[in-house]
Formats: C-alpha cells, structure tokens, sequence
C-alpha cells in the first residue's frame, strides 16, 4: 500500500518530546476513496462504514456516498449507500447511521443500506460532526455557522451558539466535549463550559476518548494531539508540510486502534496508539 505519511510519522515519533504517547501506523488504504471523511466501526464490529464526499466539500451534487473497508484496510465495498451531496462526520444508534451532510442530517437503515429520511437544519452552513446522548438525542455541529443543533425526532432546536469552528464533538456521561477553534471545550448537563486544552491548531476536526478525561484531538491542518487529564496537549501526528490532513478520526478500545481519514489524498490509515 502506499506510504502516504510514513516520513512525517517516523520524524514525530524518533523525537524525545513524544515519549508519552506515540501513534504507529499499521496500514494505510490503496487511493480508491473518494475524500474520505469520517470511519465507524460497523455494530459488529467486523469492518468500518467511510464517508466520502464524491467531489468538493462543499459540493451539493448528490455524488456523496457511504463505503466499506476492511478492518485490513481493503475496500470491500464502494458505494455502500449513495445520494448523499458531501457527507462528513457519522454516527449509530438503534441499527441507524446518521451522517452530516452540509445542511441536513441524512439517516441511513443499516440492514437495509438505505436512506430512510433526511433531517434539513434551516440555516446550516457545514454540518460536520455528530454525537449522540444517552437519551438518543443526536448532535451535530456546524463549523461554519458556530452552533451545535439538537435532533429528537423531527424537531431541531439550537443547543450552543457563538462557538468558533466547532468540530469534533462526544459524551462522556453527560458531558458534551467539542473540540473548537478556541480549543477542547466541556459542557456539562446545565451548558456550563469549561476550556479543558488550548494551544492546538485551530482548524479543528476530530475528536476521540482514549480513556477518561483522556482524548485525541486531529486538525484538518494536518496536526493529531494527545489531550492528558490535566489539559496539556502533545503533537502526535504532523503532516503539515505534505499538505495531508489529519481527518475525522475514530478510535477502537477492543484492539486500541485509531482510525483516520486524510481528506483529498483519498486513504484512511490505521494506528496502533500507545
């Protein structure tokens, strides 16, 4: 398979300063996806579902779509589910894949492979992460619009606002972390914030839970963090010179993989975190 980040990652992880944490690639896919955006592991966790955007980020020309990769990397299916414009980030809940795509929320029937309805968000700009509650309300951000909207059912309210470039959102009980511009936010139950790590790269994308207060933050400017508990930040990943993206990322506890996509260069890469 082609080395697309082999000479940034072996750069990052020969530096003293990163003797803490450490990200060891494990494979990476041949190009054949169409700029990748968000993995998920399958419910049975026997391959992953890949967003891809088909063309441009921005592009509403339903030549959006929904993939199958192996958990070796190999593309078992193209076109999973189509008709989507440029979907980013997804998630599962109930046998339901729901995917962000620019201005709506598009769920897909997981055993059936298709779309079962569209949730429009009136005023989205760049639907891009998700993440669902306990309660089974679903959440996404808008990057470009600063907001979180709330999904239960059909109804769709504005949770947080005058946020700048949120991005990668998760529970954590009851607490909803996002991961910003300005940094790692924490909202707890009543919306109170708390910044939990500042000093990372600006352009936020993903955001994953290692283990409790304990997260991997990546940049689509192509930088990976690791947050500790006490809110300092160390660099991982820097692909910034190669100009590769350090995608949407999802993290696997069973075997301690990470997962990520890498936007335009059209690979997703597997890690072993340590």
């Amino acid at each position: 398979m082609r080395n697309v980040i082999g000479i940034a990652l072996t750069v990052l992880l020969t530096a003293p300063a990163l003797a803490q944490h450490s990200l060891d690639k494990i494979w990476e896919t041949e190009p054949v996806l169409k700029f990748p955006e968000c993995p998920v592991l399958e419910p049975g966790g026997k391959f992953l579902y890949v967003s891809n955007t088909g063309g441009g980020p921005m592009d509403k020309a339903g030549k959006g779509s929904i993939v199958k990769v192996g958990l070796d990397g190999k593309l078992l299916q193209a076109g999973w589910v189509t008709g989507l414009d440029a979907p980013k980030g997804m998630a599962q809940s109930g046998g339901l894949l729901y995917a962000a795509d620019l201005d709506q929320v598009v769920v897909v029937d997981e055993k059936k492979a298709a779309i079962v309805k569209r949730v429009p968000i009136a005023g989205a700009r760049l639907l891009h992460n998700l993440a669902i509650d306990s309660q089974g309300i679903v959440y996404v951000s808008d990057m470009f619009g600063g907001k979180v909207y709330a999904i239960k059912g059909d109804e769709v309210t504005t949770y947080l606002d005058q946020l700048n470039m949120p991005a990668g959102l998760l529970f954590s009980g009851t607490d909803l972390y996002i991961f910003t511009g300005d940094g790692l936010l924490k909202f707890d139950a009543a919306k109170n914030k708390t910044t939990v790590s500042k000093g990372m790269d600006g352009r936020a994308n993903g955001l994953v839970i290692i283990r409790d207060h304990e997260f991997i933050a990546t940049s689509w400017g192509g930088y990976a963090y690791y947050v500790n508990a006490d809110g300092s930040n160390q660099l991982l990943l820097d692909t910034s010179a190669q100009r590769i993206a350090a995608g949407i990322n999802l993290y696997d506890a069973k075997t301690n993989t990470m997962y990520m996509t890498t936007d335009e260069h059209n690979v997703l890469i597997a890690f072993r975190v340590k």
